[in-house]
């Protein structure tokens, strides 16, 4: 992983990054290429400001299906917000099966109250913006043919 360790809060961080890859191995070993491909994008976004950030909308450009899951108590799912000083949130998207005339890749679009981005299994489709005075980016973008992984912290 690029996030690096340096106290409690990294810590932290590195254990959900840690995480993170687990699940893209998991999709990758019960989607195998060969005998039921399918494409996963995995998104980790980490809430390092003092204020919450709420997820306003996800829209599924392309792919099957996403979910949004928090990780501990960083994650109000009532108010679909970040808690603040390290709330954090795992947005995965999945597609269908690959056929000749459909690549079936995946691609939604993340719309929260400090910035949206774009996240993709398409190469150079992953972008973000920042609004509302916050800065997010990311930390972290890994991609294969068949899956993408990526990190955003907001600041």
């Amino acid at each position: 992983s690029m996030l690096t360790e340096s106290g409690g809060a990294d810590k932290y961080n590195m254990l959900l990054d840690d995480t993170l890859w687990r699940l893209v191995c998991e999709w990758r070993g019960l989607h195998h290429v060969v005998f039921n491909p399918s494409r996963c994008a995995a998104c980790l976004v980490i809430n390092n400001t003092p204020h919450y950030v709420q997820i306003n909308e996800v829209e599924l450009k392309e792919g099957k299906d996403y979910l949004i899951m928090g990780a501990g108590d960083g994650y109000d799912k009532d108010s679909r917000s970040l808690v603040a000083n390290g709330g954090a949130a795992i947005i995965f998207a999945y597609g269908y099966v690959p056929s000749l005339t459909d690549l079936a890749h995946v691609k939604l679009q993340l719309f929260t109250s400090a910035f949206t981005a774009v996240i993709s299994t398409r190469k150079n489709r992953t972008e973000i913006a920042n609004q509302n005075g916050f800065h997010a980016g990311y930390a972290e973008k890994v991609q294969s043919d068949y899956w993408s992984k990526s990190v955003i912290t907001i600041n």
